[in-house]
């Protein structure tokens, strides 16, 4: 379904161990999504000075959890400027779609950003 990232939801002690290994990661709102449905949530860090109420243009960050030689890491696997960013019902590849607000003149202009297998990343629709 369509709808805002919770960020306000607490994290698990390994999505927020994991979090933790992001530098300056205090500075970030965190959310957890499984965005592929693999049982294995992806993180949303979003700066806590943004929102859906502050109108200004924000890096929000889409993190990956994986694991190398037996240790959790997180590798990048979108940054999208945004004013807010929402999820959508709609999948490509599999993968959730993500929409980020962009102007503040419309709330309807919106950009879809979907998962590209190529690049293994989020990219512009």
């Amino acid at each position: 379904a369509n709808g805002l990232i919770d960020y306000t939801k607490e994290l698990s002690a390994g999505e927020a161990n994991i979090a933790g290994s992001f530098k300056n990661s205090q500075a970030y709102d965190w959310a957890s999504l499984d965005l592929n449905n693999d049982s294995i949530t992806e993180l949303i860090a979003k700066p806590k000075d943004c929102g859906v109420d502050v109108k200004k243009m924000c890096s929000y960050l889409i993190f990956a959890r994986m694991r190398l030689r037996g240790n959790q890491m997180l590798r990048k696997i979108g940054a999208i400027e945004a004013y807010n960013l929402d999820i959508l019902s709609s999948s490509g590849s599999g993968v959730t779609e993500l929409q980020a607000q962009t102007t503040t003149e419309n709330d309807f202009d919106r950009e879809t950003w979907a998962w590209n297998p190529k690049t293994s990343q989020y990219s512009k629709k």
